[in-house]
């Protein structure tokens, strides 16, 4: 049995995201390599490593204050709580001389909503591991390509046909001239 194309794409991302990080580094690794006489491959694993060292610093930030004003949501600190209960008080005295009909719809909606907001979280929660687990392969990832970019590089071009690289040359050369003219 074989996997559809976008669960492939998904088992691919890791390393994908990996190679993509893996070449933003080269350039910095190749000068900081020529300037101290490291081997460019160390250079490009510890710039992969210092990469992701800010990106989890960035993430970890974020997730923070996040999670700080969820809390102050939570426990009735934030001024929001306080203006959406006054709006959904106007909101049901402007519905109490509603028809059953109506109201009953408005029921079933909200219940809707509840649901797919209680769906939402479900998926989340289950998909948290293989986000974990897809995290890690990229770091890992990354730093394995980081460590022998150049042998990679030679053994991808030698594995693209020749009518491709052509075709990419000139993808290169169009997308320049676009940039060069804006």
């Amino acid at each position: 049995m074989t996997a559809p194309p976008q669960s492939l794409f998904l088992y691919l991302l890791p390393f994908i995201i990996g190679l993509i990080i893996t070449v933003t580094v080269q350039k910095p690794a190749d000068y900081i390599s020529k300037k101290t006489r490291i081997r460019k491959g160390y250079c490009a694993v510890a710039l992969v490593v210092i990469e992701y060292l800010i990106l989890i610093g960035l993430i970890s930030l974020l997730a923070f204050e996040a999670g700080n004003y969820i809390y102050q949501l939570a426990t009735g600190e934030s001024e929001l709580i306080s203006s959406i209960g006054s709006f959904v008080d106007k909101a049901l005295l402007s519905f109490e001389n509603m028809p059953e009909y109506l109201s009953n719809s408005l029921k079933n909606f909200l219940n809707g909503f509840v649901g797919i907001i209680t769906d939402f979280a479900k998926q989340t929660i289950k998909g948290l591991p293989m986000f974990f687990t897809s995290t890690l392969v990229t770091i890992v990832a990354s730093c394995y390509i980081a460590k022998d970019y150049d042998r990679f590089k030679v053994s991808i071009k030698s594995v693209v046909a020749e009518k491709y690289k052509l075709a990419a040359k000139e993808i290169k050369i169009l997308f320049n001239e676009n940039i060069k003219s804006i």
